[in-house]
């Protein structure tokens, strides 16, 4: 299992040309990231030979730390960011609530008549 700045060093691998350049972008000794063991390597190997799932296995290994962000949030001094905390929760464990949909289609309807008469002529008048 990688450390914290091993796998900050691996993400930093795929936008850097070398393993100096992203120790020094990280703030990290570059003969630190040499001596690291074989698994980090293969890890940037495996990132680099598919991106779309390292990237959905970074997300997935942070989904707990995530959730607590998102229920802290309930916690806020801040009522606006309490609500939002509370509703993201809700929906995504609830679902959403369902919308009301409005027919107002009837009150359309009854103010056409008049208006097609005033418009093409009122034939009953005839």
């Amino acid at each position: 299992m990688l450390n914290h700045n091993q796998r900050r060093f691996v993400v930093q691998m795929m936008s850097s040309p070398t393993k100096k350049e992203a120790a020094e972008e990280l703030g990290l000794m570059p003969r630190t990231t040499y001596n690291w063991p074989p698994e980090v390597d293969i890890a940037i190997e495996n990132i680099f030979g598919n991106i779309q799932q390292a990237a959905i296995q970074v997300l997935a290994d942070n989904v707990l730390r995530a959730s607590l962000v998102k229920i802290a949030g309930m916690d806020s001094t801040d009522e606006k960011i309490r609500q939002l905390s509370s509703f993201d929760i809700m929906d995504r464990v609830l679902g959403k609530a369902l919308q009301p949909v409005t027919n107002d289609i009837a009150l359309r309807v009854d103010g056409l008549e008049d208006m097609l008469a005033k418009v093409y002529g009122d034939d009953d008048a005839a």
